[in-house]
């Protein structure tokens, strides 16, 4: 499995893509629709799925490209279905031209379910606080971790958007630093980093702060 991050240029939202072994399968998590570089990199892939996971409109942007150009499959947590095709609910109107993401074609509504990229095996992670219906995708076996605007490098997501709450936040917290801290998060911004890290240098004082 490769993974490879491209970011806008306007938000600095991450977007990864994910090939599954040495053959032409792939997913995109959060894909961005100003970077050409990404554009490029897909062309020749079979991508199978789109992973949004939050319906933010900076982490969307790239649907319509992608389903109507690859053919891929949309799926995002169903607490934030509602997002993808509503420029208010997705916060696009505050700040930029309205982004409308096509319908999703998958819903997560369960904790652990199983996602397929080939061989390679995700867990559906719920973790609401930014979102109530924030997800994040765990691979166990590279032990690896696409955690959107949950947690970063030096912080963790914003609470104070339509259904943020702190309260989901601080339950998503204590869950999240159960998994093995040698696990490799990649966030919705910013650089990748390893959990152990955030549980020892940013977790304590994030705790202080809520």
């Amino acid at each position: 499995m490769t993974v490879n991050r491209y970011f806008t240029e306007s938000y600095f939202t991450n977007c990864y893509l994910i090939q599954s072994g040495n053959n032409k399968k792939a997913m995109i998590v959060d894909p961005v629709g100003d970077s050409d570089e990404l554009k490029e990199a897909a062309h020749d892939l079979d991508v199978l799925y789109i992973v949004n996971t939050h319906g933010h409109f900076d982490h969307i942007t790239g649907n319509s490209y992608f389903k109507e150009n690859k053919g891929a499959r949309i799926a995002v947590g169903k607490k934030d279905s509602a997002m993808l095709t509503d420029p208010e609910l997705n916060l696009s109107t505050l700040f930029t031209i309205p982004v409308i993401s096509p319908a999703p074609d998958i819903l997560f509504e369960n904790e652990g379910k199983i996602f397929r990229l080939e061989d390679d095996v995700f867990s559906v992670m719920f973790f609401p606080g930014h979102t109530a219906g924030g997800i994040a995708l765990y691979q166990k076996e590279n032990k690896m971790l696409f955690s959107g605007d949950f947690i970063f490098l030096d912080s963790i997501g914003r609470m104070d958007s339509p259904t943020g709450s702190i309260e989901e936040m601080k339950q998503s917290l204590e869950r999240v630093i159960s998994l093995p801290e040698e696990t490799a998060v990649f966030p919705g911004h910013g650089l990748p980093f390893k959990l152990g890290d955030f549980i020892r240098e940013v977790y304590p004082n994030i705790l202080k702060e809520l």
